[in-house]
């Protein structure tokens, strides 16, 4: 007897998890042009554990308080005597704001650095001197789509400098 579609789609939702597993474990398996005896997990893991992402959250966003965008006519007295204390509380806030930007700025460019000897020394290209030209080309190729697609296509270049 046929199954129903109710029945269909219940064993397809349930069988789901293991076949996306499935399909995702073969195409790490067929990520070409890696070497032979090099763990072509090592730095697809890391990007996917997130390795390369900075650990600093964001700041939240600093807005201009009201009283100091109003008209001097427009302001009562005790506003006056506030101003010094929040134009001084403000002035911190985007001190602070601007020091956590570039934290994580530099700790971005130090994760970036280590993405590309990772995957230099995975591919063993640390020593080739056309290794800056590859890694170029790859980022301009993939750099909108994340690490995966440099990742990617650095592997299917690689070739072109061994």
């Amino acid at each position: 007897m046929a199954d129903t579609s109710k029945e269909v789609r219940q064993k397809i939702s349930s069988e789901l998890p293991e076949l996306l597993a499935r399909r995702y474990d073969r195409m790490d398996a067929m990520i070409p042009h890696t070497p032979k005896g090099i763990n072509q997990m090592d730095v697809l893991s890391n990007i996917r554990n997130g390795v390369y992402k900075s650990k600093i959250p964001y700041p939240e966003p600093v807005w201009k308080p009201e009283i100091l965008s109003k008209k001097v006519g427009n302001l009562t007295a005790e506003e006056i005597l506030c101003i010094p204390k929040i134009m001084k509380e403000y002035q911190d806030a985007l001190d602070n704001h601007k020091n956590t930007y570039n934290l994580i700025r530099e700790e971005n460019g130090k994760l970036e650095n280590q993405f590309w000897r990772d995957i230099a020394e995975e591919f063993g290209v640390t020593n080739n001197p056309k290794k800056n030209m590859l890694m170029e080309i790859a980022y301009d190729m993939g750099h909108s789509a994340g690490y995966d697609e440099i990742y990617s296509y650095y592997s299917q270049l690689v070739e072109l400098i061994k």
